[in-house]
């Protein structure tokens, strides 16, 4: 089994390299908003991104921010080194995934597993972009393990809680191991007041990762910021008269372009946590207006 470990980190890794030289990535990268926040650190203006006519200090994605600007400082901003990282970690998390398969179910599972997971397109391409997905996915996967195999000490659980805590800051939704371990826990035929204390620490602990971003969004607007601003926005990009399921239209237009000028203008006199509220109020009422919609 060890073998085959091996022989698919090998795989899922040459097989991204591969798509880094074929898709042309290493002399034509594709940058999102990451790419920008991280030379904004690196230049001293900190974690910022300028969207919708102000700036925002609470975009999201924190972790792989910071992540491309520490790989910028180590390679004096070597775009291609950052690529060939993102291909070593998607190697990588194979290993768990295998791992979960075979004691879940068996050898012949995880050799399949392994199979469709180094040859899954999306995969395969999101890896050659600076792009969250590759770190998600192997988060995930290593943490998914974790719950499922290892010791249920309380030292475990401090190890996982800060493992989520570091996961929150690369998606939020990261959140959504706290119910599924306790549902497992539970499965596992423990006591409930036993699963809730063994969940509250890894609550406490996670808390106390995330708690200097938590602060940072207090002391900059005297409120409570989880992680992003860009919460109210999400909402109502998935529910307005043009939404699609994405940032776009059906016609490939961004969603905000379809908006009123009067709606665009507002917008843009506002600050990062006003727009939130703005995007916020527009997304309920439309809610509220068109139920079935």
């Amino acid at each position: 089994m060890i073998k085959q470990y091996y022989f698919f980190f090998l795989f899922s890794f040459l097989l991204r390299i591969a798509a880094i030289f074929s898709l042309g990535r290493h002399i034509y990268p594709e940058f999102w908003e990451y790419h920008t926040i991280a030379l904004n650190i690196l230049s001293g203006k900190g974690y910022s991104y300028q969207h919708h006519g102000t700036e925002y200090l609470f975009f999201p994605n924190v972790l792989y921010s910071y992540f491309c600007s520490w790989v910028y400082a180590m390679t004096n901003k070597n775009y291609l080194f950052l690529e060939l990282i993102q291909a070593l970690i998607a190697g990588i998390a194979v290993v768990p995934l295998m791992a979960i398969a075979k004691r879940i179910f068996n050898p012949k599972t995880a050799f399949v597993a392994g199979l469709f997971y180094s040859l899954h397109p999306g995969l395969i391409v999101y890896a050659t972009k600076f792009h969250e997905l590759t770190l998600v996915v192997c988060f995930f996967l290593i943490l998914s393990y974790l719950i499922l195999f290892w010791d249920k000490n309380d030292k475990t659980l401090i190890a996982v809680g800060f493992l989520i805590g570091i996961g929150i800051f690369l998606r939020p939704t990261f959140i959504a191991f706290f119910p599924a371990f306790l549902v497992y826990d539970l499965c596992q035929g423990r006591r409930l007041l036993l699963s809730l204390r063994r969940l509250a620490i890894l609550m406490l602990v996670s808390f106390v990762v995330i708690s200097p971003w938590i602060y940072r969004g207090y002391k900059t607007y005297h409120r409570f910021i989880f992680m992003t601003t860009c919460t109210g926005e999400h909402l109502w990009r998935g529910n307005n008269p043009h939404a699609s399921g994405t940032s776009l239209t059906k016609d490939n237009i961004p969603i905000l372009s379809t908006a009123s000028g009067e709606f665009q203008n507002q917008l843009r006199s506002l600050n990062e946590v006003q727009q939130c509220d703005f995007f916020l109020q527009a997304a309920t009422q439309y809610i509220k207006t068109h139920p079935i919609e």
